[in-house]
C-alpha cells in the first residue's frame, strides 16, 4: 500500500506541476530537498515548482556543454557523480531567455526553464515526465521522456530522481522501424531503405522515407547496447542540419569511435555563423550530441 501511495504521489507531482517562471519571480523558502542520483543537489523552489540548476549536473554524472552560436545547453548522462557538492541555489530574478536546454537527447520544454544571475535553470518536475502508455515515438513501449524518473517521500520531503529503466535495444530499434514506417502521413507511400552502421557497444539505425511530396526524408536514430537512445534528427536540429523544406540533410554518414561522421547541408555556417545555404562534412560527437564542422563551404 505504501508503495502504491508513493507511485501515486510520483504520477501526481510530475503530471500536475505546471513549470513556469515568469520574469522578475524569486525563490520561495521550502522545505523539499532533492536527491539526484544519491546525492543532494542544491535546489529552490520558484512559481510552485523545484528547480535545479543544469549547469550543476556536471557533478552528477552529465556532461554540460553550451554552444552560444546556436544557444543550446547539451546536458547528457556520461559518468559517475563526483563529490563535489555545487553551491547553494542563488536565485533573486528569474528572467526568461532563449537558451533552449538540450537533455539526454530531447528538447525542454520551454516553459520549463529560467535564467538567473548567469545560471540555467531546469525544473525538476519536468525533468522526470513519464507518458503513459507512449515512448519517445509516440507508441509501444512505456517511457519517461528524459530518461529519469522520480519517487516522491511525502514523510520526509524528499524528491528522489534516478535513471529510468530502459526498453531493450531491439524493442527500441524496432519501435523507431514501425513508428516511422507507418506514419499516417506516409501512407501512401511505399519507398523505404532501411540503413544499419555498427559501433563498440551501440547502433545508428536509419530509415530512408521516399516518395514525399519535397523528395526523400531519413529519419536516424542512435541506441546503444544499454538501452540509452535519441533521435538524431532530434540533437542536430539546434544546429539547422536539414534542407530547404527541412528533410534530413545526413548522408553518407560513418563511425569513428564515438564520433558519427557526415556529409550536410545547413542553413547557418559553424564556422562565421552567417545565414545561408552551407554543403560540408561535418561530426555529431556522440556522448555530447554536438556537431562539429571538420570543413565546410557556401553554396
Amino acid at each position: 500500500m505504501k508503495k502504491l501511495l508513493t507511485i501515486l504521489l510520483c504520477i501526481i507531482l510530475t503530471a500536475t506541476t505546471v513549470c513556469a517562471a515568469p520574469d522578475g519571480m524569486c525563490a520561495q523558502p521550502t522545505d523539499i530537498k532533492v536527491i539526484l542520483h544519491g546525492k543532494e543537489i542544491p535546489s529552490c523552489a520558484v512559481n510552485n515548482a523545484m528547480y535545479i540548476a543544469a549547469d550543476d549536473l556536471g557533478e552528477y554524472g552529465y556532461t554540460v556543454t553550451y554552444v552560444d552560436e546556436v544557444r543550446t545547453l547539451f546536458v547528457n548522462k556520461t559518468h559517475a557523480p563526483s563529490d563535489i557538492m555545487p553551491k547553494p541555489c542563488n536565485v533573486k530574478n528569474a528572467l526568461s531567455t532563449d537558451i533552449q536546454v538540450m537533455l539526454n537527447g530531447e528538447l525542454l520544454e520551454e516553459n520549463s526553464k529560467f535564467a538567473s544571475n548567469g545560471k540555467m535553470y531546469i525544473c525538476a518536475n519536468t525533468i522526470t515526465y513519464y507518458v503513459s502508455g507512449q515512448n519517445v515515438f509516440d507508441t509501444g513501449i512505456p517511457r519517461y521522456k528524459y530518461n529519469l524518473m522520480p519517487t516522491w517521500d511525502g514523510e520526509n520531503r524528499i524528491y528522489y530522481i534516478d535513471d529510468a529503466p530502459l526498453p531493450s535495444k531491439e524493442e527500441q530499434v524496432a519501435d523507431f522501424l514501425s513508428y516511422n514506417g507507418n506514419r499516417e502521413e506516409y501512407s501512401t507511400f511505399l519507398s523505404f531503405t532501411e540503413t544499419r552502421l555498427q559501433g563498440e557497444g551501440f547502433e545508428i539505425v536509419g530509415l530512408r522515407v521516399g516518395g514525399l511530396p519535397h523528395g526523400s526524408n531519413t529519419f536516424w536514430y542512435y541506441c546503444a547496447d544499454d538501452g540509452k537512445s535519441y533521435s538524431i534528427n532530434t540533437v542536430v536540429s539546434p544546429f539547422r542540419m536539414h534542407q530547404a523544406w527541412g528533410q534530413s540533410s545526413i548522408k553518407d554518414p560513418r563511425i569513428e569511435g564515438r564520433r558519427l561522421y557526415f556529409e550536410g547541408q545547413r542553413t547557418m555556417s559553424l564556422i562565421d555563423y552567417s545565414q545561408g545555404i552551407y554543403y560540408g562534412t561535418y561530426y555529431l560527437d556522440l556522448d555530447t550530441t554536438v556537431v562539429n564542422v571538420v570543413e565546410e563551404t557556401r553554396s
